[in-house]
């Protein structure tokens, strides 16, 4: 990112970035590697993550960038909660933990859409992408840009279920 933030050949990006505060998203395995570079680089103000929790040592060191971890309902809380949990009792700073009701595990990628015959989730694809999106923007405007985080409000969407937030 340093690298095409001063020197991007198709001069898209050059000097667009600001690598002073960024956010992150990974859904799964792309959440424990967001989780991980978060929990070491200072920059990173806001961590987002879809059934993917950072690694051990970044939970319970206490994770500085604002966190919020999502979950579908398809998976059991008994596996979900344990490190969602110690991610969150471990904070140093705002953290927020939603359930997503009748999401599956790949409700937040496009595969549902693509790939219609091989998902069996109760929220319809395109509704779990804009609940995603909803969800996503709030929060990263909130920690990146301005404002407040407000995950009351996105409680308002029947997917949504606020298990624990921290937010003011």
């Amino acid at each position: 990112l340093t690298a095409l933030n001063s020197t991007d050949a198709n001069g898209g990006i050059a000097g667009r970035l600001d690598l002073e505060v960024m956010g992150a998203f990974g859904h799964s395995l792309g959440g424990r590697i967001c989780g991980g570079l978060a929990g070491t680089d200072e920059r990173f103000a806001a961590l987002a993550t879809m059934e993917g929790v950072p690694p051990r040592d970044a939970r319970q060191s206490g994770m500085s960038a604002s966190s919020l971890m999502l979950y579908s309902s398809e998976l059991p809380e008994e596996m979900a909660l344990p490190n969602i949990r110690e991610l969150y009792d471990n904070r140093k700073a705002e953290a927020t933990i939603i359930r997503l009701e009748g999401f599956g595990h790949n409700s937040v990628t496009d595969r549902p859409l693509i790939f219609p015959d091989n998902f069996d989730y109760d929220v319809d694809p395109g509704r779990a992408l804009e609940v995603t999106r909803t969800i996503l923007s709030a929060f990263f405007q909130a920690h990146l840009a301005s404002g407040e985080f407000d995950p009351d409000r996105l409680g308002e969407m029947l997917e949504v279920t606020v298990i624990e937030s921290s937010a003011p």
